[in-house]
């Protein structure tokens, strides 16, 4: 019996050590030994990317290491993929991989290509460890719409197995967005204009709306840098992609008697704050720079002396998507 046992240990010891199938914790170890793995690692969407390029890490049998495919990209991104094997597979396998995808209005891409893996860097020492050997396709990308990669697996005396075949949605990148703000103005328009008297006994005016007031504006912002808001804003706090150029309009009957522009900042998919300048016309008292309603003293006719004047003041707010505004003042039945 002892010698049985004998006999099956040293079976089982001789199969692993002619072996040169990696096992997939060997494949897992690999990955994050070669690559910055925990720098360049998303957590939130589970993909590894660096420079804007989705790195797709799979083994032999098509299972992704690590890292997922995304299941929505952007028109930003390129993908890059990796395929993990040995060098026992390579002798009588190849691998077929190929890509069809479409970036409007530039150009249409199609490729479809086999590669026969380099067989060339055997380890040779007395040692023998599994044998991983990598083959990094080239970048293909980016795609606007959706796209598929597909990996064929080419056996000699077997039929064609797919290891891979997945298809990405890519959501739209946009440069221009509609959006509703709601500001604070510090552009006076003083109403309802009517006479007085101060403390001191003497005419003055008072009115409605004397200091900063708030304003509803609709909006359009451009984004140098592009945005996709399907996704929450990305980079750092001062990062490109956060920022955008406002202008708009007051959202009232006069509509083309203010106007505001102006830097927009997203803190969050659908929202945002702004700051700028309100350009508008005005109510204003002639013959006065700025009067100082209920304190100063009126000597003329507020029938002749009430104007209209063009003015720049200053604004800050938050700026919404059109979705959010809307159910904000939705009305409830």
């Amino acid at each position: 019996m002892k010698h049985i046992i004998l006999f099956v240990v040293f079976l089982l010891f001789s199969l692993k050590a002619f072996s040169q199938k990696p096992t997939y914790q060997e494949y897992r170890d690999y990955v994050l030994t070669e690559y910055d793995f925990g720098k360049y690692y998303d957590s939130k969407r589970n993909i590894f990317i660096k420079d804007n390029i989705v790195h797709i890490f799979i083994d032999e049998g098509g299972s992704l290491i690590e890292t997922g495919v995304p299941t929505t990209a952007t028109e930003k991104y390129s993908y890059r993929l990796h395929l993990l094997t040995n060098s026992e597979t390579l002798e009588t396998t190849k691998f077929k991989y190929s890509f069809r995808g479409e970036y409007k209005p530039t150009f249409n891409i199609q490729n479809d290509t086999l590669n026969e893996l380099d067989k060339s860097e055997e380890d040779e020492s007395e040692e023998v460890k599994p044998k991983i050997v990598e083959y990094s396709y080239a970048i293909i990308g980016p795609f606007t719409d959706d796209f598929n990669i597909t990996v064929t697996k080419i056996k000699e005396g077997e039929e064609d197995m797919t290891i891979l075949d997945k298809k990405i949605n890519v959501a739209k990148t946009f440069h221009v967005s509609i959006s509703t703000g709601l500001f604070m103005t510090t552009l006076t328009n003083p109403s309802n204009i009517k006479t007085s008297t101060n403390s001191d006994g003497q005419v003055t005016l008072i009115a409605d709306d004397q200091n900063t007031r708030g304003i509803v504006s609709l909006n359009a912002v451009f984004y140098p840098k592009g945005r996709s808001f399907l996704f929450p804003p990305s980079g750092g706090l001062f990062s490109p992609d956060r920022f955008g150029i406002l202008i708009g309009t007051k959202i009232d009957e006069n509509q083309f008697e203010n106007f505001i522009g102006g830097i927009q900042f997203d803190f969050a998919r659908g929202g945002s704050v702004a700051i700028g300048a309100h350009f508008g016309r005005r109510n204003a008292i002639a013959g006065y720079d700025d009067f100082d309603f209920g304190n100063e003293v009126f000597k003329g006719d507020i029938s002749n002396d009430l104007i209209k004047e063009w003015d720049v003041g200053f604004i800050f707010g938050v700026n919404l998507d059109l979705r959010i505004f809307g159910q904000l003042f939705k009305p409830i039945n």
